[in-house]
């Protein structure tokens, strides 16, 4: 049944598809005006939160749509990142991202060091701390590293990187057996 891995997700290809589905959905979204305005872009994000905890389509993840409402929160909020720098990269939204990162890592970090934690798999564990961690950890590396053009460059090619590591592996794992 080779047929199924184009449409439903497949070992490290589920990112591919999911990408797929966030893309659509940005495209709608930009040709209806959707996130021109901050508080459009904030309702459309307060959507995609709705979505990411509600994952409406964990049973039937055709095309990976179940693991776009995962990546769609984290996707929206870089992209407000940049577009809505006035009001989210300011000097209030650097404290509040601190602090959140903070107190949401320093939390985290409190449950590994106190009790046994199963191995957690974010797609099918969607919690407000692996949000919050995410989102505030992102904007707060965003606003407090430094620009690294090597690093830039590099990230031109990530995706490439991302989609044909699989083959470099096969051919490294080959080699040495």
């Amino acid at each position: 049944q080779l047929w199924t891995i184009y449409v439903f997700p497949y070992w490290h290809l589920w990112f591919v598809q999911a990408l797929l589905v966030v893309f659509g959905a940005l495209f709608i979204l930009e040709t209806t005006g959707g996130l021109a305005t901050f508080p459009r872009f904030m309702t459309v994000f307060g959507l995609s939160l709705l979505l990411y905890f509600a994952a409406p389509f964990e049973t039937h993840n055709v095309f990976g749509v179940y693991n776009a409402t995962y990546l769609l929160p984290f996707f929206l909020w870089g992209l407000g990142a940049h577009r809505h720098r006035e009001q989210l990269q300011g000097a209030p939204a650097l404290v509040a991202t601190v602090l959140c990162f903070a107190m949401a890592q320093g939390y985290q970090a409190y449950l590994v060091l106190t009790s046994v934690l199963p191995p957690i798999d974010p797609l099918a564990h969607r919690s407000v701390l692996n949000l919050l961690i995410g989102l505030s950890a992102g904007l707060t590396g965003l606003q407090l590293l430094p620009r690294g053009r090597l690093l830039e460059r590099v990230g031109r090619s990530s995706y490439p990187i991302y989609l044909y590591h699989p083959l470099a592996n096969f051919v490294y794992s080959s080699r040495v057996t």
